[in-house]
């Protein structure tokens, strides 16, 4: 099988179509070697080896239907120096797959020093580290410049140069908000006053999934636009961060007084500030729950669920952000695709009930897994199979000696020996292939046990992961190797 990688830094050079004329030119000099398919992750890191393609070559690898893997070099497999070393000194070998990388000549069949490998490897690992940093650099540089500006608030457009500028039919529904704040009126009476007015509602990350979706202004909403200095005509940057789906108080605040036109004065949002008791600093946010950070998704289009009033315990909640919402409106007949929805407190016990079902189903997995060396256990049902591949091999060994006995002593004519011994040489073959199969399957079915011997070890939270969030409020969750345990279940 051959393997291409295309890096999220869009090399072109090294684009697929180069790297499968490069394969198949390869695959012209190896006439013992069938090209069954090409693999390609395209726009893909090459720091990381969880890559959908190349998990289903490996998964094609471990079956047995994969002997060799070719790339057009090393960068391509992988720029992980741990991980790819790790594949290229135990893992294939264990599996008695031969590697060849096409431009760094190194082939495993034939190479007996795989210093080559070790240099290449930190190479292009440094490389990596390399570019991220790079990446890094610039985004920070164009942050800090002000030129990176991804969300205009409410109030504000881009025109066709990119450039921030006020929104003549918004603008005053700010100064207006200002105002009130300043003569006293709180979050909620103002939310009521733009409701009753029928001003329409800012499309803000503050929506709650769990209320009508032509909600009216909320105070949040009021809140976050009276908490925002960008309306005083000034660039803040680095004032939250997000990482890994949680919000952070940001280190490297960049702020940029004239940046762009202002809609109120610094001394209102001063005014406004103290009188809501605020300032600029930023309270830590507790973002997703361990047990869910980056494992929860909506099983309709499978995108990542958004947390909602995440400072508020009672109120967090989890939605889908691509669908419209639910819709109560009681003459209306459009139909609307309800959004996978939850409440954290209500998904936590629904997790918690899957995960003492999992740990019951465990007891009776464990039970088959540890008495495979038994009679009867499933690591007995390859074995058996290599051992009736086996003699049946035998069987035609000695059959073709005899005809061959036979033959010799007279007892047998030319013309039937010639046939026979055609008939035993495919029959051979044949065998010997079935006896391949086996072994494989063999040690595909101890590589199995193995890796679900590791996640029986987990709890079942740690063993979490991937949940998905139907509309219905019901959740399916995943647990680790799943899918191998089905396998050897089955």
């Amino acid at each position: 099988a051959g393997y291409c990688r295309l890096s999220v830094d869009n090399e072109e050079s090294d684009s697929i179509v180069n790297q499968r004329a490069v394969i198949e030119r390869a695959l012209a000099e190896h006439p013992e070697l069938k090209l069954t398919r090409i693999y390609v992750d395209d726009g893909v890191t090459g720091t990381l080896m969880d890559r959908p393609e190349w998990n289903r070559l490996m998964h094609e690898v471990y079956a047995g239907k994969v002997q060799c893997i070719i790339v057009k070099d090393l960068s391509r497999f992988g720029r992980n120096y741990v991980e790819t070393g790790y594949y290229a000194q135990h893992i294939f070998p264990k599996l008695g797959v031969r590697f060849i990388s096409c431009v760094d000549d190194i082939d495993t069949e034939t190479m007996t020093d795989d210093l080559p490998v070790k240099i290449k490897n930190v190479v292009n690992d440094i490389y990596a580290r390399d570019i991220s940093k790079k990446m890094v650099t610039i985004f920070n540089g164009l942050k800090e410049s002000g030129e990176l500006v991804v969300n205009v608030p409410y109030g504000f457009k881009k025109n066709k140069k990119k450039k921030i500028v006020v929104d003549s039919s918004k603008a005053p529904i700010v100064r207006m908000i200002f105002a009130w704040a300043e003569m006293g009126v709180g979050p909620t009476e103002i939310a009521d006053r733009l409701t009753l007015m029928g001003v329409a509602r800012p499309a803000d990350k503050t929506w709650d999934p769990m209320e009508d979706a032509s909600a009216p202004w909320s105070p949040s909403s009021v809140w976050a636009i009276l908490q925002n200095h960008s309306f005083t005509g000034t660039y803040v940057s680095g004032k939250r961060i997000v990482r890994m789906h949680k919000e952070l108080k940001g280190d490297r605040w960049v702020v940029i007084p004239g940046h762009h036109e202002a809609i109120i004065t610094e001394e209102r949002y001063e005014n406004v500030q103290k009188m809501l008791g605020t300032t600029d600093e930023v309270m830590d946010a507790p973002g997703y729950h361990p047990m869910l950070d980056g494992k929860l998704f909506c099983a309709v289009c499978g995108s990542r669920l958004i947390l909602a009033h995440q400072r508020v315990e009672r109120y967090r909640s989890y939605y889908c952000g691509n669908h419209t919402g639910i819709n109560r409106t009681p003459n209306e007949q459009i139909p609307m695709l309800k959004a996978p929805a939850i409440k954290e407190g209500e998904l936590l016990l629904k997790i918690e009930e899957k995960c003492a079902e999992y740990e019951e189903r465990k007891r009776e997995i464990r039970k088959i897994v540890n008495s495979t060396e038994k009679v009867g256990g499933i690591l007995n049902r390859p074995e058996q199979l290599v051992v009736k591949a086996k003699q049946e091999l035998d069987a035609i060994g000695k059959e073709r000696i005899a005809i061959f006995e036979a033959y010799a002593a007279g007892r047998v004519g030319e013309m039937e020996y010639i046939t026979r011994r055609a008939e035993l040489a495919e029959m051979s073959k044949k065998a010997d292939a079935r006896l391949e199969e086996c072994v494989q399957l063999k040690g595909q079915m101890e590589a199995d046990i193995q890796r679900v011997k590791t996640a029986l070890s987990r709890d079942a939270e740690d063993a979490v992961m991937r949940i998905e969030l139907q509309t219905d409020g019901s959740i399916e969750v995943h647990f680790a190797e799943e899918e191998t345990i089905r396998r050897i279940m089955g």
